[in-house]
């Protein structure tokens, strides 16, 4: 009865490389092999090396541009979006007379159908880039929450600066909405994760910000690669304590260098060949390769003896 042997996948890391480099090289020094033990163990090694190693994989890296961002406007009747405008906001508003002191929340995902299922994620980064601040504007920090449920991206797009928004069109997210104006937030302000996923300090002038990789952010990563259905990206929050302290981000329909962009690098998995099916070796079959063995064994430590 024939027996099907199946194949196994063995991601070997660096450390785990050079441990069996290291094994073989001892091997390899000895200058006598006394046992057939010991050659066991050197076909063994030799074995990972030309089986085993070949299958490790190395690290690729992407970098994705968003798949779709919006930027919610507080207003208690969910009225206004921005879904193809030019810019993104985050923080809190406000002028010289303290009227307009509301909170601007953005929300961003990307595309990550390009990275293979059943990948490991390794390191997440986040950019995105402040081209305008106010006035009298302070350095702060800005987070990212991954998004708990779907949301939209319409076709709303103001005139001039877009720091007011404009009316939410069909789909678009707003303050209320998830969908304009059929589907709703369960709060205000969008439904997100409790814990930030990541930060970014900001400084009072126009930058390029890095939320840098962490075990937050590639958490999120790693858990929209095994569960595509789940990627509603995350909203991004600056700093809603002092009024007058919003910023402007370059969106992804942003004709400029800085719109945002996401670098993964990842792990993927190895297609392994169909499993091979092989006959069961007869008793008479096992003789012969213990004397195969043994006679290789006599010729080998006969080799070793020759000066």
């Amino acid at each position: 009865m024939p027996v099907t042997i199946l194949p196994k996948l063995y991601l070997i890391s660096r450390a785990n490389k050079r441990r069996i480099a290291a094994d073989y090289l001892e091997f390899g020094s000895h200058q006598r092999m006394d046992s057939v033990k010991s050659m066991k163990k050197t076909l063994f090694v030799l074995f990972l090396l030309v089986n085993v190693i070949p299958l490790a994989v190395s690290a690729d890296v992407l970098v994705l541009p968003a798949a779709r961002d919006n930027t919610l406007f507080e207003d208690a009747t969910g009225r206004f979006s921005d879904g193809a405008g030019q810019f993104l906001f985050m923080g809190r508003t406000g002028d010289d007379n303290g009227l307009d002191n509301l909170k601007r929340r953005a929300l961003l995902s990307f595309d990550l159908t390009a990275i293979p299922p059943g990948s490991v994620v390794e390191s997440v980064t986040l950019s995105l880039t402040i081209d305008r601040v106010p006035p009298d504007a302070a350095g702060g920090t800005a987070y990212i929450h991954h998004v708990l449920v779907d949301w939209g991206e319409g076709s709303s797009d103001p005139f001039g600066p877009e720091g007011q928004g404009t009316a939410a069109q069909a789909g678009d997210a707003t303050w209320i909405h998830t969908f304009f104006d059929t589907q709703t937030w369960t709060v205000p302000g969008g439904d997100y994760s409790e814990g930030a996923s990541a930060l970014a300090d900001f400084t009072n002038g126009p930058e390029t910000i890095f939320f840098p990789t962490g075990v937050n952010l590639v958490a999120d990563l790693q858990s929209w690669v095994d569960n595509p259905a789940g990627n509603y990206g995350w909203i991004v929050i600056g700093d809603e304590e002092n009024t007058m302290n919003a910023r402007r981000l370059l969106s992804r329909e942003n004709s400029d260098p800085g719109r945002p962009e996401l670098t993964v690098e990842f792990t993927p998995v190895v297609v392994l060949p169909e499993p091979v099916t092989v006959p069961i070796m007869s008793p008479a079959g096992y003789i012969l390769l213990v004397l195969l063995i043994l006679m290789a064994a006599s010729r080998f430590r006969k080799n070793q003896s020759r000066p």
